[in-house]
């Protein structure tokens, strides 16, 4: 529980940025206020000809009009910085020592690059300081929501930085034409559009936590259709002991507020709480995966929801004249090679899954090892690999089987493989050969990841753990073939 109030207190602290007046005025310098204006009164008039009434007031506009404006003339997404010596594409190479300047701007994590033509060397320091984001304009969703948060409030919107346990961030605003609390993502460019994570990206959402200058608050419920199933994967603290650290945060927030403001706010929250209690149904553009990122760096996070189909391994011609499919992955390269078809080469854990959710690939640098976790703040994750041998004359006759995982503290790991009919559990580490799957046309292996303790819960649970230098396959996988 200490953890956990130590993360909201963190987050607490960092939105009181956004009530500096200095950095207020330097947002506004840049924030082309005027035109957003005319572009949001321009299209509020198109909304409401004849002065007929409409839910959105002229400042939902003005936010509409900044959510555009960020995504498509302000801010850049960053995959990799550009090589400054030859211009080339770089790739990461682990993490970097920060300087003096980097934490100077909250910059605390520094990611290290190399270019693939030149081998210049590149950092990425990970600011969180809106006033140094106002300058550098470039980052990933931490950097997009911390600086749109900064620019909203600003031009005098009321806001929330929230912070999704599963690793997002984004950002509320308050509308007074409303009278509620309006989900704004400025990497998708998405308002109005809370249902996104869960039914477009296929999150399995835990803490929402939504953060102001007078109040934390647990938004989780606003972001769910399935409260009961949010509860189940809920094991981080005691939910009393969650409702009285945020009571409590709030409480020293609000502590020199005007009565009528703390009447205002108490308001709010009666509003907020009958919201979340409304039914919700995923509406059409609640649907779609991520568009923020290169597509490997959203495959490999799991959000590309519809976007992307789950991958099967099928038979090559080669592989159904020698009735043999022989498929290695090894962490170390991150790489799969096909050895039944010439060692045919495939990068990246998660280009030959056939479904994953909440798993990541970690490297630590500093112990010189790589392995698949659960992704930081989740309690369960899972991924699996398909084999199919449908449309063809052969069925299944042996599989051979090496999956290798570890744990720590309580963590755990299952792996178990299915075929259309019957299941079997797999040995940690050990090769295993199953003779019971013989007459099968699928096969599907999947690897269950759960426990541990405290707040690296998540890295309790390993798939695939190896020293950086290994070449041994830390999954190997064997399927021989009959004719039917």
């Amino acid at each position: 529980m200490e953890d956990f109030k130590k993360k909201l207190r963190a987050y607490s602290q960092q939105v009181q940025m956004y009530e500096n007046a200095s950095l207020q005025a330097q947002a506004c310098a840049i924030l082309p206020l005027s035109k957003l204006n005319k572009q949001a009164e321009s299209s509020y008039a198109l909304q409401s000809p004849g002065g007929s009434t409409t839910s959105l007031g002229a400042q939902d506009f003005l936010v509409l009009e900044l959510l555009t404006w960020f995504k498509e003339e302000f801010f850049t997404w960053m995959d990799a910085p550009e090589c400054k010596q030859c211009g080339d594409e770089t790739s990461g190479v682990g993490s970097a020592d920060p300087n003096m300047e980097d934490l100077l701007w909250g910059a605390n994590r520094v990611e290290a690059y190399m270019c693939k033509v030149c081998g210049g060397r590149e950092r990425f320091p990970r600011y969180n300081h809106p006033r140094k984001l106002l300058e550098t304009r470039a980052g990933r969703c931490g950097e997009w929501a911390n600086c749109f948060t900064m620019l909203c409030r600003a031009a005098n919107f009321e806001v929330r930085f929230v912070v999704d346990w599963t690793d997002h961030v984004w950002t509320e605003v308050y509308s007074d034409s409303q009278k509620r609390w309006i989900h704004c993502d400025p990497c998708e460019n998405k308002y109005d559009a809370p249902l996104l994570y869960e039914c477009g990206w296929g999150k399995k959402l835990t803490y929402v936590m939504a953060f102001s200058a007078d109040e934390v608050q647990d938004v989780t419920w606003r972001y769910s259709i399935d409260h009961a199933a949010v509860l189940s994967r809920r094991t981080a603290v005691q939910e009393d002991g969650l409702l009285n650290a945020i009571t409590s945060l709030t409480k020293q927030l609000q502590a020199t507020l005007s009565d009528d403001r703390r009447k205002e706010l108490e308001q709010r929250k009666v509003t907020e709480l009958v919201e979340f209690l409304s039914p919700k149904t995923c509406a059409d553009d609640s649907m779609e995966g991520r568009v923020s990122g290169s597509a490997a760096w959203r495959l490999a996070r799991g959000e590309m929801g519809d976007n992307t189909d789950a991958f099967t391994f099928t038979l090559l011609e080669a592989e159904k004249q020698v009735k043999r499919l022989h498929v290695q992955y090894v962490a170390a390269r991150d790489e799969y090679e096909r050895v039944s078809a010439s060692r045919c080469k495939t990068k990246g854990w998660a280009a030959c899954v056939h479904e994953y959710n909440n798993v990541k690939r970690k490297v630590e640098k500093d112990w010189k090892i790589a392995y698949l976790s659960r992704t930081e703040g989740s309690t369960e994750g899972s991924v699996s690999w398909k084999i199919s041998c449908l449309g063809t004359d052969l069925n299944i006759d042996t599989v051979c089987v090496k999956a290798t995982s570890e744990t720590f503290q309580n963590g755990h790991v299952s792996w178990r493989l299915c075929s259309e009919e019957q299941c079997a559990m797999l040995s940690v580490s050990d090769r295993v050969t199953f003779n019971d799957f013989k007459g099968s046309k699928t096969l599907t292996l999947t690897a269950r990841l759960s426990g541990g303790s405290g707040s690296v819960a998540w890295q309790h649970s390993q798939l695939f753990r190896q020293g950086l230098d290994s070449t041994d396959p830390t999954l190997d996988i064997l399927v021989t073939f009959s004719s039917v």
